[in-house]
């Protein structure tokens, strides 16, 4: 009695295991004759010991899940219920949820530019939320590789948390920006931010500028970090005091920009000129300075580097600028590039690929 309880209480475990076993058969894209894992793989697959590994196996060659062959190894069998794979391919854009400039992401220009690398593939976008972001993503894939129609993946400013799940699970995926790391196994498409801070910061210290202001959102993504490198590449061989660079970052916060803005501007040691990322950034800086009653340019010299994926928010010919030396279409089309390279496991190891910038005066 006392053995039968416990084979009835050890079957739903059993069974569970075996279900992770089919679900691992179908990810993996093998059919009736192909072969399978070995027990011990099978038992370092499910993390556990290969006795439950060997029972688990056993419950599906009982279904004819799985077929046995003395020496020749373990095979799927034809009790494997074959899934109607739909034709649908589809790439995801993750997004970061809460980002301002988001909101006029060039997704037309986008797909646009991805379907040229990669034709007949369905691009979506989706916002990845601050709580539990792996977890959302990995519920959107593993249902979307259940279904046979995941193709891959682009994360566009996400944390560092979602870029190493997607290192890990083994499939393809590009980063579209900077990477916290660049030791992280995945490949990434980025402008090149040493550059672009390289370029402005130039271009204001040749106009005579000694006050000079970095005002920026999006706190802790990797790429402001080389931007600021690269305005300290010129400061530092300009001569410039070390007071002469006031910094503020703040997370996705206009109004904390705006705030910090008015501060600088209002104080006794106000800059002379900010520097910025974005056109929306740009705006709130302008509009603040011409609300103080100062002359924009005149006072106050705002240069910024536009980040292509953003609708103008600024009459861009009137401020220095630094742009892409391609258009957003040509950067995406670069990206889907990557990512069929990834795909195709040409991509080892990973490509990192810096888009040349170029600065623009005012016209």
């Amino acid at each position: 009695m006392k053995h039968m309880l416990t084979k009835q209480l050890n079957l739903p475990h059993i069974s569970a295991l075996a279900e992770k076993v089919v679900t691992d058969i179908r990810h993996r894209g093998l059919a009736v004759g192909d072969r399978y894992l070995t027990t011990a793989e099978v038992g370092r697959m499910l993390g556990v010991q290969k006795a439950m590994a060997n029972k688990a196996m056993r419950h599906l060659a009982e279904q004819g899940v799985l077929i046995s062959r003395q020496r020749a190894g373990t095979f799927v069998g034809p009790g494997l219920k074959q899934h109607k794979r739909s034709k649908v391919r589809n790439v995801y854009v993750l997004l970061a949820d809460g980002d301002p400039s988001t909101t006029n992401w060039a997704y037309r220009s986008f797909i646009e530019g991805f379907r040229r690398a990669i034709p007949d593939i369905n691009v979506q976008f989706t916002f990845v939320p601050d709580n539990d972001p792996v977890g959302y993503i990995a519920e959107l894939i593993e249902g979307q590789r259940a279904l046979g129609q995941f193709a891959g993946s682009v994360a566009v400013s996400c944390s560092p948390e979602v870029y190493r799940y997607l290192s890990e699970l083994r499939e393809p995926a590009v980063v579209h920006g900077s990477l916290y790391s660049s030791e992280l196994p995945i490949a990434s498409v980025d402008l090149d931010n040493r550059q672009s801070g390289q370029l402005l910061s130039q271009y204001l210290v040749d106009r005579g500028h000694h006050r000079i202001a970095v005002l920026m959102t999006g706190a802790g993504l990797p790429g402001h970090n080389t931007f600021i490198d690269g305005i300290c590449d010129v400061l530092a061989t300009s001569g410039l005091p070390a007071n002469a660079l006031m910094h503020r970052l703040f997370r996705n916060d206009l109004q904390a920009l705006q705030s910090a803005a008015k501060e600088l501007l209002e104080g006794p040691s106000s800059p002379t000129a900010v520097i910025t990322r974005g056109s929306i950034q740009a705006q709130v800086i302008a509009s603040v300075a011409m609300g103080l009653g100062l002359v924009v340019p005149g006072n106050l010299e705002i240069v910024f580097d536009h980040e292509d994926q953003t609708a103008p928010h600024v009459n861009m010919a009137s401020y220095p600028r630094v742009e892409p030396q391609m258009s957003f279409v040509d950067i995406a089309a670069k990206i889907g590039a990557v990512l069929k390279e990834v795909s195709e496991g040409a991509s080892f190891p990973p490509k990192r690929v810096l888009i040349p910038v170029e600065f623009h005066r005012p016209d």
